[in-house]
């Protein structure tokens, strides 16, 4: 084994030779021909290997798709940064149609067949890590609304200008921007912008604060239940108040549909241990008039911080928690916030031989000694 590895130890500046003085070696000093990327069905190439797989990144129906890519990164690397350019900003048709009688399937067709081709060049680009292809990237960016695409894009484009990413996340992930991208206008894209900017901001960025913010109140359905997701326990707490809030009145207004309720539990889970009066009132408020799920969510949210809880009115958990099976999860969920208000309240509404019996005498023992040590 140790003679294997100082063989590998002496190889290795030989195998790094390659890299500086190989076909990779001149990517670095590539020069993108505008004019190649203006008209790629006028590009030539002498090769004519090469060539053959030129077309058949236009091909309606190609076949190993992502060997032709690799094939061309190998044998024209000089030019394959143009190639690759030129084939992702391609808008056209076709080069050739074999089913032109069938218009309508064969443009679906060409439709699935580009995204998997650019999706091929463009993890060659990212293998080049070629300082020309940034602006080629952007410009990618800046017209696409495939949120796939746009994902490896500015995957590709962060590593080669990582400072421009963000702003242009931020550009897809909220459409209120002046300056917002095409993408904007598809939740695909959307989502995976505002997952980017976690990824490179944190939550308390301001760009992702904004696309939080846009997810949270401006938005519906799945959308606004994945934003509510990615958000951490106690995160953006000024951001998730409004968002609980218009939930709870969707509720009310009886227009919350299975992703909203989807919404408003995760929004509750995701609720710090501070809570101010507004918040409060609106999880008391799901708690005595939600349904089971989102109840015994709320109910969570509540035991977790009574620095709320003053001249609350029992009346409506007393009646909710009667109105319960006894030993459900829902059931234990409000016992939970009733424990927590008014431990001398649990007898009316339990059996005397009920392990909550004993919880609330024992709780409020903890609550009399706390008192005396405190006046002492």
């Amino acid at each position: 084994m140790k003679t294997l590895l100082r063989r590998l130890l002496l190889l290795l500046p030989t195998s790094l030779a390659l890299f500086t003085t190989g076909p990779w070696s001149s990517l670095s000093a590539a020069v993108i021909d505008a004019a190649a990327v203006g008209n790629p069905l006028a590009v030539t190439l002498a090769d004519q290997a090469a060539m053959t797989r030129w077309r058949a990144l236009f091909d309606p129906e190609p076949a190993w798709i992502s060997r032709q890519a690799a094939f061309l990164s190998m044998r024209v690397p000089d030019f394959a940064p143009t190639l690759f350019a030129a084939r992702l900003l391609y808008a056209g048709e076709p080069w050739t149609r074999r089913d032109a009688g069938a218009a309508s399937t064969s443009d679906r067709r060409w439709a699935a067949t580009d995204r998997d081709t650019r999706a091929a060049v463009l993890r060659e680009m990212r293998w080049m890590h070629e300082p020309a292809l940034a602006p080629v990237l952007a410009q990618f960016i800046g017209s696409s609304k495939e949120p796939d695409l746009l994902r490896q894009a500015l995957v590709g484009l962060w590593q080669l200008d990582p400072v421009s990413v963000p702003a242009l996340a931020l550009r897809l992930a909220d459409p209120r921007q002046s300056d917002r991208l095409p993408g904007a206008a598809v939740a695909g894209c959307r989502q995976m912008a505002l997952l980017l900017l976690i990824d490179l901001g944190g939550f308390d960025d301001a760009r992702t604060r904004s696309a939080m913010s846009w997810a949270f109140l401006q938005t519906s359905g799945g959308e606004r239940t994945r934003a509510l997701s990615l958000l951490p326990r106690g995160a953006a707490p000024d951001l998730l108040k409004p968002a609980l809030l218009r939930l709870n009145w969707e509720r009310r207004e009886k227009v919350l549909d299975e992703e909203g309720h989807a919404a408003l539990v995760i929004a509750c889970t995701r609720l710090g241990a501070t809570l101010d009066r507004d918040t409060a009132t609106a999880l008391m408020d799901i708690t005595v008039a939600g349904d089971s799920d989102i109840a015994a969510a709320a109910a969570s949210a509540l035991a977790a911080n009574l620095g709320w809880s003053e001249n609350v009115d029992l009346v409506p958990l007393l009646t909710r928690i009667s109105s319960t099976a006894p030993g459900s999860w829902e059931r234990h969920a409000l016992m939970n916030v009733l424990m927590r208000l008014r431990p001398d309240a649990v007898a009316g509404v339990i059996a005397p031989d009920s392990p909550w019996a004993d919880l609330a005498k024992h709780r409020a023992r903890l609550d009399r000694w706390s008192w005396q040590e405190y006046v002492k």
